[in-house]
């Protein structure tokens, strides 16, 4: 086996591995009055307030919002505030903001956009 396929098949096996142990992971801090969904654990994890790098307002009409993978942020929208760190994405995805804030109608029609990974760039 060569290097680059011993390459590959251990990014294949990191990527099939992070949303089991995403899923299995604790969270870091809880979210007030929300019970998330196993959805969630598709996307990242919680994280404690104190440790993000910046905090997303949901103005109303807002409709879409852009993280960084990996980043962990902390979204505030109809009066409910939540740390979240995004995994690793190879081609970037998209989620509904209401995975993370069931219950806040605020969130049911805004699409959380995670930009493409650095890490799996070539060159």
């Amino acid at each position: 086996m060569t290097s680059k396929n011993n390459t590959i098949s251990l990014l294949t096996a990191a990527l099939l591995l992070a949303p089991a142990l995403a899923w299995s992971a604790p969270a870091a801090a809880p979210v007030a009055a929300a019970v998330l969904s196993h959805d969630s654990a598709l996307f990242g994890s919680q994280a404690a307030l104190d440790t993000v790098t910046r905090t997303i307002d949901v103005a109303p009409g807002m409709k879409r919002l852009t993280v960084a993978s990996g980043e962990s942020v902390a979204i505030r929208a109809g009066g409910r505030t939540v740390g979240w760190t995004f995994l690793q994405s190879i081609n970037g995805s998209a989620m509904n903001l209401a995975v993370l804030m069931p219950g806040v109608p605020q969130a049911r029609d805004v699409y959380v956009f995670i930009e493409p990974s650095e890490i799996y760039r070539a060159g």
